[in-house]
């Protein structure tokens, strides 16, 4: 993330939380009747029947943005979750930010509204790209047998900055490198998740200036202390973070280079060193600037080249017709992403 898109964040910080930023004019809202997510990809509400308070499947997929950024890694991301069949939801967006502590709000409403059962999967929306259908993200959480399940990664932001004890010692074990939370993904049962948040919102508000509140501080904090039951995703079997550590901080880990190979048969990436096949990929920190190579190998990049073709122009008005919810309104890919599909590259 560019240096002036949150000022009041730390250069680290920016890495890692993506373009989360301040957003143009509130956006009103029109309500409108629930609906199913098409058979074939995302939301519309305009020809479907109602369908449940858990989405069609019993997993509901959130990200948080008050806009769409100053560059096109937002409509990346919405795009790779349409291509995945992720009907996902927009929280956030139109507000003023205020800070990141925006997100746990945004989350923490959105869970009062659904069963206690419900799956729900959160991510942050400017520095991840989707690989897998929501069923199977289903699926995979199931085997974990977890209520709570977060990203883990090598990286140990904020909390390195108390000092390596706080990561090295304090920090509980892991079976692989990928050892410390990170909070810009995860799988919860709805009704706890918001318990979690409604701890995390308390904190937040209770501070005097919670504009620099950082919500993987608090959820590290809440792991490391073993409370509200957290489990990490470990061997990324799920979320994969590809941020990279060095010594004399913390171990060596060359997440992009030294763990990731793209499969040509299967057209997926893998990972090599858990020997498993990643969902949600989060280009956080340093792992920022492999976002792009690594999109570039999947397979619906290469229509970009030939968009004079028929089909490549239907598949684009099929695109840009899609809708998603954003708040209690929903909106086309178009109306959120104007002209992105003409000029992505």
């Amino acid at each position: 993330m560019d240096k002036d898109e949150m000022s009041s964040t730390t250069d680290s910080e920016k890495e890692e939380w993506g373009d989360v930023l301040p957003g143009p004019e509130k956006i009103s809202d029109s309500e409108t009747s629930d609906s199913e997510t098409s058979n074939s990809k995302s939301s519309d509400p305009s020809s479907e029947n109602e369908e449940s308070a858990c989405g069609e499947n019993g997993i509901v997929a959130l990200t948080f943005a008050t806009h769409g950024g100053r560059d096109d890694r937002f409509c990346r991301m919405l795009e790779s979750a349409m291509r995945s069949n992720i009907p996902l939801e927009i929280l956030g967006w139109g507000d003023e930010w205020k800070g990141l502590w925006q997100k746990l709000e945004g989350s923490l409403n959105r869970l009062k509204s659904l069963p206690s059962e419900c799956i729900v999967m959160f991510t942050d929306g400017f520095d991840i790209i989707f690989t897998s259908s929501l069923e199977d993200i289903k699926e995979k959480f199931l085997k974990h047998n977890s209520t709570f399940l977060s990203s883990a990664e090598c990286g140990c932001w904020p909390r390195i900055l108390r000092g390596r004890a706080a990561c090295y010692d304090e920090y509980p074990k892991a079976p692989t490198l990928y050892r410390y939370l990170n909070s810009g993904s995860w799988l919860g049962r709805a009704g706890h998740a918001l318990k979690l948040m409604e701890k995390m919102v308390a904190i937040a508000l209770s501070k005097e200036d919670n504009s620099d509140v950082n919500d993987q501080d608090l959820l590290s904090d809440m792991y490391v202390d073993g409370t509200y039951n957290i489990t990490l995703d470990h061997h990324a079997t799920i979320f994969q973070s590809l941020h990279s550590t060095d010594p004399p901080d913390l171990e060596y880990c060359h997440t992009y280079a030294d763990h990731m190979s793209f499969n040509q048969e299967l057209g997926l990436w893998e990972n090599t060193y858990t020997k498993t096949q990643p969902s949600v990929f989060h280009f956080n920190g340093g792992g920022k600037k492999h976002h792009l190579q690594f999109e570039a190998k999947l397979s619906y990049t290469k229509d970009r080249s030939n968009r004079g073709k028929p089909e490549v122009r239907k598949e684009i008005s099929e695109l840009y017709d899609q809708k998603l919810r954003v708040k209690n309104s929903w909106k086309t890919f178009r109306d959120i992403c104007p002209g992105y599909l003409e000029k992505v590259s």
